[in-house]
Formats: structure tokens, C-alpha cells, sequence
């Protein structure tokens, strides 16, 4: 009894206060819906193949880079004292977010298990793009977080939680969630007078960070578990040094530097 009456009508009443991205996914799953039934011989034709979605501009989907200046704030602000608990893991939160562009989930689910100090290397579980990827800690970031494990171990034992296993703990000894992260991270920004909407700026302006410091994209798009390097390419808009050292080995450069060696010789002449 499926009619194109009813697929509209549903996509009309989800649509409603929606974003364009989550109008866009809708209509996908409808679409493999209306192919899935066409192929169980339910439908003749799929009442989804008329309905255009919305346009995206997906550039406009990545949240505002931080600049240089403000991530330097940033560390000055959550490095005024050190010997805090609390102040110390936001620091150490911060070096991860921004040295290896992880997300907040990847970062709430690191365990102790995952920080390899031998190798220096940080394990994050990829479930989003259900790839785990194993990460090499810039020194210092590395440094960072050997030095905070004394104190999640005293948290430990003042929360009398022996057994936990997660790599971020507050004060008390109990896991750091999402929004206890995003809390502390903005409290920080704010005391530092950086405009923070978001915590994946980071992991934004990490990519962007990396690509302008001549680093391949497909180096990125394994640092950062992008399942193709089209979702990486994202990034590129900001800073593209592949295509500025392909413009500067442009002919052109050569023909005009040669009119322009000529005619100083003329004047010469």
C-alpha cells in the first residue's frame, strides 16, 4: 500500500527544525529503502528517485580553525598551575586534542592500556570510522601525559578506585565524560578569551595545521582514520602548499622571468 504520498509526508514531519545534513541522511535511508523494496518486488519504482535533497556545502560543515595565537593562550592559560589535578589533565587534554586531531569520543574511551610508553604511541578505537588507529605522540605531548599519571594515580587512590582503567579521571578518580571535557576545555577558553564553540575545532585545526606544514594528504587522512582521502580534502581549502609549489613551478614563471631579463637588457643596450 505504499504510495510516494507516504514517503513525503514521513520526510515532511522528520524534516521539521532539522539541519540540511540530517534532512540529506534521511533521504538516503529512505532511498535505500524505496531500492530495497523495488528489489523485494514490493514497488515497481522507488518514490524516492524525484525528491532532491538539499544542497551542503561541505566546507561549511568544519567548525572555525584556532589560530596559532589562541592555542597558544590556551596552553598559557591552563599551564598558571601545574600542581592541580584538575588543571593539569586539561592540559594534558588539550596537547592530545590538538597533537593527534582525535575526537572527544576517542579521547573519553582512551584507557590506560592505550598510551604505549615504550613505543610512545596513543591507541584510539576509530568507532566511528571503525578503524583503530595507533597514533605517535609528539615528544612533548608524550612527556605530558607521563607526567600526569602520578597524578591520576594519587586520584585513584583518593576516590578509592583501583580498578578503573580509563586513561582521563577527575579529581575524584571517576572517568572524565564528554561534557566534562567540553566544560572544562570552555571554561579554560573563556578564561583566556578564546572565542571555543566546539571541541572538533581542534581536531580541524590540527589537519589544517598539519597540510600547511607540507605534510601529504594522505599522511593526514591516516593520522586523522578518514576512511578516503575525499573527507580530508575538506581541510585543504585553508592551506594548500601541494598547490602552491605547483604554481610556482608553472611555465609561466619561466617565460615571464626571461620578457623580463630581455627588456632590462634592451635598457641596458
Amino acid at each position: 500500500d505504499l504510495k510516494e504520498e507516504h514517503f513525503s509526508s514521513y520526510l515532511l514531519k522528520r524534516s521539521h527544525f532539522k539541519s540540511k545534513p540530517t534532512i540529506s541522511s534521511y533521504m538516503s535511508h529512505l532511498r535505500c529503502l524505496g531500492d530495497f523494496l523495488i528489489f523485494e518486488k514490493i514497488l515497481i519504482r522507488n518514490p524516492m528517485t524525484w525528491m532532491q535533497g538539499p544542497r551542503i556545502n561541505l566546507r561549511s560543515l568544519n567548525p572555525k580553525r584556532i589560530s596559532k595565537e589562541e592555542i597558544t593562550k590556551l596552553f598559557v592559560q591552563a599551564s598558571i598551575n601545574l600542581n592541580n589535578h584538575e588543571q593539569h589533565v586539561v592540559l594534558v587534554v588539550l596537547s592530545v586534542l590538538y597533537g593527534t586531531g582525535c575526537r572527544r569520543g576517542e579521547l573519553e574511551r582512551l584507557r590506560i592500556g592505550d598510551f604505549l610508553e615504550k613505543e610512545k604511541y596513543l591507541i584510539l578505537d576509530g568507532r566511528k570510522g571503525r578503524k583503530e588507529r595507533k597514533i605517535y605522540l609528539p615528544p612533548d605531548v608524550f612527556s605530558l601525559i607521563e607526567g600526569y599519571l602520578p597524578y591520576r594515580k594519587n586520584a585513584l587512590i583518593k576516590g578509592n578506585c583501583p580498578d578503573e582503567k580509563r586513561l582521563f579521571v577527575n579529581s575524584k578518580g571517576k572517568p572524565m565524560l564528554s561534557e566534562g571535557i567540553s566544560r572544562r576545555v570552555r571554561t579554560l577558553a573563556r578564561k583566556a578569551g578564546i572565542p571555543l564553540t566546539v571541541l572538533h575545532q581542534f581536531r580541524h585545526t590540527c589537519a589544517s595545521d598539519l597540510l600547511a606544514s607540507g605534510v601529504t594528504i594522505f599522511q593526514v587522512q591516516d593520522i586523522l582514520g578518514h576512511s578516503t582521502p575525499g573527507t580530508t580534502m575538506r581541510y585543504f581549502h585553508l592551506s594548500a602548499p601541494e598547490r602552491k609549489k605547483a604554481i610556482s613551478v608553472h611555465p609561466i614563471n619561466e617565460m615571464l622571468s626571461k620578457l623580463k631579463n630581455d627588456q632590462l637588457t634592451r635598457k641596458v643596450i
